[in-house]
């Protein structure tokens, strides 16, 4: 038999006992000074993609196509860790 945890009891005295160790400091209290944005919104730069960033969207869909009509063992590749890579590269700026 194995137990986990399933949820918090007595929330309100486990929250004041972190209290008592933590120091909470909230960004009002500590009033950090924070640069304003230009037209006091954010703005989507679009770049284009690198030919590295190219090759690895091919390679994508053609691992999403494999992965979909079941020829690739799931431990060996699988949508959740397909969908982190593509991440990685659509961040990356080589």
């Amino acid at each position: 038999m194995k137990s986990r945890f399933t949820k918090f009891h007595n929330l309100p005295e486990l929250m004041s006992m972190f209290r008592l160790v933590a120091d909470i400091q909230t960004a009002d209290m500590l009033k950090f000074p924070v640069p304003r944005l230009e037209g006091d919104k954010a703005s989507v730069v679009v770049s284009d993609s690198s030919l590295y960033q190219e090759q690895m969207m091919d390679e994508f869909v053609e691992r999403a196509e494999k992965i979909r009509n079941n020829k690739v063992d799931t431990k060996e590749d699988n949508m959740l860790k397909f969908t982190h890579e593509a991440k990685l590269m659509s961040i990356d700026h080589v």
